[in-house]
């Protein structure tokens, strides 16, 4: 039997808080970029390096894209789909949750 290794990119957008309106954020997401083996996540990778380099961007920053000018964010976008990987998502609306154990504090989220 062969043994396939993934390469799995986890990040989240949001905060774990439930003080809606004075400061914490409705909806909470993560996304995950799973790469099927290091070549495809190493090739996805130099596009990204490629594409800050062409941006004349230093190596180690971030894409941000709440602060990107909207055709940089699409370019990005163009540029990224010629890597092979799959991407999953999840939104939470956190004002759905009726739990009140789980809204009683962000540990508990």
């Amino acid at each position: 039997m062969v043994k396939s290794k993934q390469f799995v990119f986890i990040d989240d957008s949001g905060d774990p808080g439930f003080k809606f309106g004075r400061g914490s954020t409705k909806y909470f997401t993560v996304a995950l970029v799973v790469f099927d083996d290091d070549i495809d996540a190493e090739e996805t990778s130099v596009i990204i390096k490629k594409f800050r380099r062409s941006l004349g961007w230093a190596s180690h920053r971030e894409f941000k894209f709440h602060q990107l000018r909207s055709d940089i964010c699409c370019d990005f976008l163009r540029e990224v789909m010629k890597g092979n990987f799959t991407i999953r998502a999840m939104l939470l609306d956190k004002t759905k949750i009726t739990d009140n154990q789980i809204t009683q504090g962000k540990a508990n989220f």
